[in-house]
């Protein structure tokens, strides 16, 4: 495909820097540079195409807004081609771009895992010094798989949960992880993703960081993120790109939603609140 020009000034390209320990402020590099490429990625309203150019495959188009596409999915009633347990990038390969550094430093913090699945990317994650980590999914069945695979590691913990309506208590994390939860959700509609970018914000800690592992380029997500329901809250957006770890020629995203909120907008709301 031939490489697409995007409004953003450009892209922090890990794959073309070094691995660092800073503060993950990087340099950019221009778009033309890192060659970035629009890809076939799911279609809101029907679904069709799939990570890494998937559409071509012969089956059905993927629900992948549906639970219950995703409950036949793991049960094996479904091929895992179009969802594949690792989805877009292991952590061998995130690590590999030195994104780890905008995980918390030495293994401190609170991370949350939103569609977890069947992937072993925070297993990893958690045998690389994270201890205190959440993992959910909409499917209990392979919520229980992995609580029985990941028995041994106590602070990794699994739960049945929707992603857009999460059971914990505002500002309980400092990272929440998305590994193309947003894509699915994605096929769902803009109200599902709007759900979804509110809780994201509300469970965080304040300048708690959103990864979010996406097919889809930082304009998409930017405006598809915007809704967090009241005024003073916010994302703080950076960008990096990397190739795809499977697919030649293909690009998986990492987009670093900080989030922020608006103290002087937040009183003005709770005074007219309680007017």
């Amino acid at each position: 495909p031939a490489p697409s020009t995007p409004g953003m000034a450009g892209y922090i390209d890990a794959d073309l820097l070094p691995p660092s320990d800073d503060d993950g402020s990087g340099s950019e590099v221009s778009v033309e540079d890192a060659e970035v490429r629009r890809r076939v990625v799911p279609d809101e309203a029907t679904g069709e195409g799939g990570a890494g150019g998937a559409g071509g495959d012969k089956e059905a188009a993927p629900e992948y807004g549906k639970p219950e596409w995703w409950e036949k999915a793991y049960a094996g009633e479904l091929s895992r081609t179009l969802a594949p347990q690792e989805w877009l990038l292991s952590y061998e390969h995130f690590a590999a771009q030195g994104w780890k550094r905008f995980l918390p430093k030495g293994g401190a913090g609170r991370l949350i895992d939103v569609g977890c699945g069947d992937a072993e990317f925070m297993r990893d994650v958690y045998d690389d010094g994270w201890k205190d980590i959440t993992c959910i999914d909409i499917v209990d069945s392979v919520v229980q798989k992995m609580r029985r695979e990941n028995v041994g590691r106590p602070g990794l913990e699994y739960a049945t949960m929707d992603a857009r309506d999460l059971q914990f208590e505002d500002r309980t994390f400092d990272v929440v992880f998305d590994k193309s939860t947003l894509d699915a959700l994605k096929c769902d509609g803009k109200e599902s993703v709007g759900r979804f970018s509110r809780e994201v914000h509300r469970v965080l800690k304040d300048d708690g960081k959103w990864l979010c592992v996406t097919l889809h380029e930082p304009e998409v997500v930017a405006a598809l993120i915007a809704t967090t329901s009241k005024p003073e809250r916010h994302w703080n957006l950076r960008s990096f790109v990397c190739e795809h770890e499977l697919m030649e020629g293909d690009y998986t995203y990492l987009i670093v939603a900080t989030k922020k909120v608006d103290a002087a907008k937040a009183s003005s709301s709770e005074e007219k609140a309680d007017a």
